[in-house]
């Protein structure tokens, strides 16, 4: 006698009547989620579907996930070019020793 997996089976009943035309695709409170699947956006999405809004949601107006600053981004870009500068002349001295 196999048991059966509720949870599991909710979930394909839901996927069949609302599964989503698009891989990945987001179900919020059964309405098929339209736009960016970004974190923040998600989240806001999220949040607009309440009534009466948690703490979290009316704390975070900006979003939860903020990303990196443009300090770091620039300090990490001129570390890869630089790594990549001292790859390329490591590799040309091999070369030319062949």
């Amino acid at each position: 006698m196999e048991k059966s997996n509720s949870m599991l089976e909710e979930q394909a009943q839901a996927w069949t009547k609302h599964g989503s035309g698009f891989y990945p695709g987001i179900v919020i409170n059964e309405v098929i989620y339209r736009g960016d699947i970004s974190p923040d956006d998600v989240f806001q999405a999220i949040c607009s579907g309440f009534k009466n809004k948690p703490a979290v949601c009316m704390n975070n107006v900006e979003g939860v996930f903020t990303g990196i600053s443009p300090n770091t981004l620039i300090i990490v870009v001129v570390f890869l070019l630089a790594v990549n500068v001292v790859l390329l002349l490591i590799y040309r001295k091999f070369h030319n020793k062949e």
